[in-house]
């Protein structure tokens, strides 16, 4: 039965993205997001739906040039084409080519899809269509996963997501920082929409997916999670026009974790403040102590998988005579020592300037369009990547989907704004 829907899904996407180019890049921003051949148990499974979307979006730019949209805001696009050269680049020189050219396919591949899908997006309504097939798709792993955790699952190492190989959005991680990052965006939908009514029944359904993804990050046990939550909170109540009402919601919201959250919760939690004597968090100390040192002495960081290079070298950086990291490797664990291990300091700066030139975006937005739908959606999405850059300082998904959804979203809201005015 999952695989008769995923099939029906993915063959909408096709038909319509045949004459739609929006719709195709929906159908690729779905299948990268869900990966639903991971999830299929029967003639879905294992299929390369990646690469016959990927076709389908070239062949509907291809028969539908002339309906693309032109762009008038073009930093964020050359300085994602100069990010896509840089990292071919240091992949010609990785330490470990083979594994590297593998990561590059789809690495690249989702850089150049942000670079495209703007210019399929022409107006409010084509925007708002992009963002719900993204909510839709992250909340097709929180309903999952909110309930499991409500219904008493969850935990360390506990799975809550069936199938997915531990990838993408399965990974608890992943799944913690795209719960955050996408509360924001639905509050956006409550209070803005062109496309549904705003009955009752919407703004509860809304809420409803709200506070599953506020339980998938209780049920995930990710620190990145309770981080999340706590800068979101933060940058919500310094936003908020109704500080009274908000901070009541907040009130709520901790009642309710704390409701919900186990002993083990807290006892993972608490060990935030006590990386020394965790081995997990004192990992990635001594990964980022390594990054470092490494990126100092390798002027193209070592290309892609590049941390495969400290193994047997990690006790170096610690002074815990009690935890011993032996022969084997460790991830960079962070976005930013991820691209600094791998595509060396060069390529941090073109990375912090895409991420940059964003914040400088959506805060002009937020500015010139206050009370109005853009003025809205640029503090949601100001929100969204202040939560990112917070939960990327923590796991490793500097070319994972999230974060080029967000630079999809952006260049769009800033396209369109300038067009209106």
């Amino acid at each position: 039965m999952t695989d008769l829907i995923f099939a029906i899904i993915f063959l909408t996407f096709i038909i319509v993205g045949l004459t739609r180019p929006l719709v195709a890049m929906m159908g690729y921003m779905w299948v990268d997001l869900i990966k639903p051949q991971n999830l299929s148990y029967s003639f879905m499974a294992s299929k390369p739906l990646s690469m016959i979307i990927a076709v389908v979006c070239i062949t509907s730019i291809f028969i539908n040039f002339k309906k693309l949209n032109s762009l008038e805001n073009k930093k964020v696009t050359i300085l994602l084409l100069t990010f896509a050269l840089w990292i071919t680049i240091t992949s010609s020189q990785a330490l470990f080519p083979e594994i590297a050219w593998g990561k590059w396919d789809w690495a690249f591949k989702t850089i150049i899809i942000a670079v495209i899908t703007p210019f399929t997006i022409k107006n409010r309504a084509d925007l708002e269509a992009f963002l719900w097939i993204f909510l839709a798709s992250v909340s097709f792993f929180t309903i999952s996963a909110g309930a499991k955790t409500f219904l008493g699952g969850g935990g360390y190492g506990a799975s809550l997501i069936s199938g997915g190989n531990n990838t993408g959005l399965s990974e608890s991680s992943t799944l913690a920082l795209a719960a955050v990052m996408s509360l924001p965006l639905f509050t956006y939908l409550i209070n803005n929409t062109m496309l549904f009514t705003k009955t009752k029944s919407y703004k509860f359904f809304l809420f409803a997916l709200i506070c599953t993804g506020i339980f998938t990050v209780i049920g995930s046990y990710a620190r990145t999670g309770l981080i999340g939550l706590g800068v979101l909170c933060v940058f919500m109540f310094m936003n908020s026009k109704h500080k009274i009402r908000l901070s009541a919601l907040i009130v709520i919201a901790v009642i309710l974790i704390l409701s919900l959250a186990s002993d083990a919760w807290f006892d993972r939690m608490g060990t935030v403040e006590n990386a020394s004597e965790d081995s997990s968090a004192l990992g990635r100390i001594v990964v980022w102590k390594w990054t470092v040192f490494f990126a100092n002495s390798h002027f193209f960081g070592g290309g892609f998988h590049a941390y495969i290079a400290n193994a047997g070298l990690l006790d170096l950086y610690h002074d815990n005579p009690y935890i011993s990291f032996g022969l084997e490797s460790k991830a960079f664990h962070s976005v930013y020592f991820e691209v600094l291990g791998e595509h060396g300091y060069i390529g941090l700066l073109i990375f912090l300037s895409i991420i940059g030139t964003l914040f400088i975006q959506l805060r002009h937005i937020a500015k010139v369009k206050a009370n109005t739908w853009e003025g809205d959606l640029s503090k949601g999405l100001l929100q969204s990547l202040w939560v990112f850059c917070a939960c990327a300082s923590f796991v490793g998904v500097a070319f994972q989907p999230l974060l080029y959804i967000l630079i999809t979203l952006v260049v769009s809201l800033s396209n369109i704004k300038g067009m209106n005015e």
